[in-house]
């Protein structure tokens, strides 16, 4: 059975929908500095990381199209239209155009519609997971540090997830139960291999700050319980 066959095109956009309400509706003082920081991110990421990146998405995308592909639901237009929206209101104009030169022709050259992407070969997505792991890795650590240590207490404290919301990420989660062994094999062997690439990077920090002392003990305290969490 093919995996479009699996997924609700009308429950993904309902589920982030509704989740995205949730984040936007975090008044401005407490959301601005979450979408800067995680701008900040993004945009420490050398550029030649970026530059493979691109390179591998171009390559497992070639020859997909819109009309002919299996298409995975993204979330609503709408919802990317508010968020993109509130960022640019909330984010200096200088991070924003940074981040969208930086990140704009990789998103740009997805085959996608305004409701779905086209999900590539199931052969292609270890070289995706594994592509994302690297450029993962070129986060700056001070920048990633600092998105996670404020937005996660924030997050914490501001939002509130309702019945509706758990019962869609519950309907969520059953959708692939019927899908082929061979799609679920696919998707589970690229998780992990962007799960173990993952952890990987923060055994290596972790080394890093100890034999440098570059980091302090709140500092090393936090790489080892991120790791600990990935575990």
């Amino acid at each position: 059975m093919e995996l479009r066959a699996q997924l609700d095109s009308k429950l993904l956009p309902s589920f982030t929908d509704l989740l995205g309400k949730v984040v936007l509706d975090i008044d401005d003082r407490k959301l601005g500095p979450a979408f800067s920081l995680g701008i900040d991110a993004f945009n420490s990421i050398p550029p030649e990381a970026v530059a493979t990146f691109e390179g591998v998405v171009k390559q497992e995308f070639t020859g997909l199209k819109t009309d002919t592909c299996t298409l995975v639901p993204l979330p609503s237009k709408a919802l990317a239209d508010k968020v993109g929206a509130r960022a640019a209101k909330l984010v200096a104009p200088e991070k924003v155009k940074a981040f969208d030169s930086t990140w704009g022709p990789t998103l740009r050259q997805l085959p996608k519609t305004d409701a779905a992407i086209c999900l590539p070969p199931i052969a292609s997505l270890d070289r995706l997971a594994l592509a994302q792991a690297d450029v993962g890795r070129g986060i700056g650590y001070a920048q990633s540090k600092a998105f996670f240590d404020y937005t996660g207490p924030m997050l914490k404290g501001e939002v509130r997830l309702t019945d509706e919301i758990l019962a869609l990420a519950r309907a969520a989660q059953q959708l692939p139960e019927e899908a082929s062994f061979k799609e679920r094999k696919a998707f589970t062997d690229a998780g992990k291999k962007l799960e173990a690439a993952s952890k990987r990077e923060l055994n290596k920090q972790i080394l890093s700050a100890k034999r440098f002392g570059g980091a302090s003990p709140a500092e090393t305290a936090a790489l080892a319980a991120a790791k600990a969490a990935a575990q």
